[in-house]
């Protein structure tokens, strides 16, 4: 059987996906990395993250909020972390595997089957290990009918 999750060298906001998903925390901010991009290009992203329960609520994490944009991608923000901040890891890898385990239910009802992700999503700034985000993903979603698109672009 072949593998249904593939990197490829490509901007995430213009790669050709049903949808894409990437790690927010629960201050309702998206001010840094690929989540303000977001914000810039896709501002119902925003919109849907405001939404999503009370600022600074930790019952958001391991959830995920969800918008169909403008360009009928599905957008998800996967509340991976709590807080934001680079002193310290701010990843929660348990929420980031509920998160990812809740998307791949809500995709697959949703005929969502291109979803991308940004390599090293919740590395950077919420200071994560991409050798176990990444393993989650294989976990997850290997094997699944949903094709997984893991673009390297920083631009």
């Amino acid at each position: 059987m072949g593998t249904n999750i593939t990197e490829v060298d490509a901007n995430l906001l213009e790669y050709p996906l049903d949808g894409f998903m990437h790690q927010a925390n629960c201050m309702h901010t998206m001010g840094g990395g690929i989540a303000a991009r977001i914000k810039a290009k896709y501002p119902e992203a925003f919109k849907a993250d405001l939404s999503h329960g009370r600022r600074g609520d930790p019952a958001r994490l391991g959830k995920f909020s969800w918008v169909k944009a403008h360009d009928d991608k599905i957008i998800y923000n996967l509340y991976g972390q709590y807080n934001l901040g680079m002193w310290d890891r701010q990843t929660n890898y348990e929420a980031v595997y509920n998160g990812m385990t809740l998307i791949r239910k809500h995709a697959l009802e949703n005929n969502v089957l291109r979803l991308g992700l940004p390599r090293n999503m919740g590395c950077r700034l919420g200071g994560g290990s991409w050798n176990v985000v990444s393993a989650m993903v294989y976990d997850i979603f290997l094997g699944h009918p949903i094709n997984i698109f893991i673009c390297n672009y920083d631009g």
